[in-house]
């Protein structure tokens, strides 16, 4: 990823252009609000120490088995989709544990404890135009291997929404607009502001 800023009329620009992108993956599990009365749950504190009792905060871990009641425990995330290469990801390789991260319509939200690795790399990563088309699906498929476990509504991988909703930032406040990128089939990412202006960034990494 390249990053370039541009400052015009006091108004600084960020320009992003993906050639390859390493991504640690991050996995978000939504537990039913029905689970509140399972105590083999909530059975443990921010230090790890089993406790009594359903109450429970953020940054506590919980005794969620992501392997429990699992119809498949491997998945490929392959070339064809993520630009690069064919990637395996094992959920028996992931053990580092599961904790809260906030509640969601009544609903608890879990988020892995440190990030989700594929079996022949230290990390998940994308590479050109599929790896841009497919990112969100591919990573949200590879979460979703986690969270086939009793009580499970979701799983799927954190956005910056997760993490603007855990510390209050609200992006519109401070900016005003929004920019979605996208891929239109051309050589480089498509971009739309709110505002009704789109373009491509071009190979100088520059809106036009």
């Amino acid at each position: 990823m390249k990053k370039e800023n541009v400052k015009e009329s006091g108004l600084t620009v960020i320009y992003l252009v993906i050639f390859v992108v390493i991504v640690a993956i991050i996995a978000i599990i939504q537990i039913s609000k029905s689970a509140k009365h399972d105590s083999s749950i909530w059975q443990y504190t921010s230090d790890g120490i089993k406790k009594s009792g359903t109450t429970i905060k953020v940054g506590d871990y919980v005794s969620y088995n992501h392997q429990d009641n699992s119809t498949y425990e491997n998945i490929t995330s392959n070339k064809t989709e993520n630009g690069n290469e064919n990637q395996e990801f094992d959920s028996n390789s992931y053990y580092q544990g599961w904790r809260v991260l906030g509640v969601e319509k009544g609903d608890l939200v879990l988020i892995s404890e440190t990030v989700i690795t594929p079996e022949n790399a230290e990390l998940y990563s994308l590479n050109g135009k599929d790896g841009f088309t497919n990112a969100e699906s591919e990573l949200n498929k590879i979460c979703q291997m986690y969270g086939q476990a009793k009580y499970i509504k979701e799983a799927r991988s954190v956005t910056v929404e997760d993490i603007n909703n855990v510390t209050g930032y609200i992006t519109d406040a401070e900016y005003g607009k929004n920019i979605k990128y996208s891929w239109d089939g051309t050589q480089y990412p498509k971009y739309e502001i709110e505002d009704g202006k789109s373009g491509n960034i071009n190979k100088k990494y520059q809106l036009r």
